[in-house]
């Protein structure tokens, strides 16, 4: 075996699994999401307004649909929960990012620590922590697993 990849006597005695070192890549991708779709409702809500003008403060019947009002509150109230949403999920990233940071600052070894730092708090792939650390993408990868055990 490699000298150079960890062994688990190198490990640190609160090590996290998988899924827990990759709670913070998906809190950011559902983010990610939650906004594009917020973006979505808030530009239909512009176009909506514009199209309906004056007609707004109306509330005529429009010949069996909904008249824009109505469907400018549910765009609203829509947004209103996207908003919640995120603001939800952005304390669960801060808190998620204290708790990485706290278990990545207890790896000795500095090679793991940059490892763990680059793919779980910045996000990045194996391919570019391997550019980044002069080092083949598997090397990375293996050294990775073998500190996870």
């Amino acid at each position: 075996m490699d000298s150079s990849i960890p062994t688990k006597a190198m490990k640190s005695p609160a090590a996290l699994s998988v899924e827990e070192l990759n709670q913070l890549y998906y809190l950011n991708i559902e983010t990610a999401k939650l906004q594009e779709s917020l973006e979505g409702l808030e530009s239909e809500i512009i176009t909506l307004s514009e199209r309906s003008g004056s007609k707004l403060s109306h509330t005529p019947k429009h010949r069996g649909r909904r008249a824009p009002i109505y469907k400018l509150e549910d765009l609203l109230d829509s947004t209103t929960g996207l908003k919640k949403r995120i603001k939800r999920n952005l304390r669960k990233i801060q808190r998620e990012r204290l708790r990485l940071e706290k278990y990545i600052s207890t790896i000795e070894d500095v090679e793991i620590r940059l490892i763990f730092r680059l793919r779980h708090m910045e996000g990045m792939s194996w391919d570019e922590i391997g550019q980044q650390m002069h080092m083949h993408r598997t090397t990375v990868f293996r050294k990775h697993r073998a500190y996870i055990g």
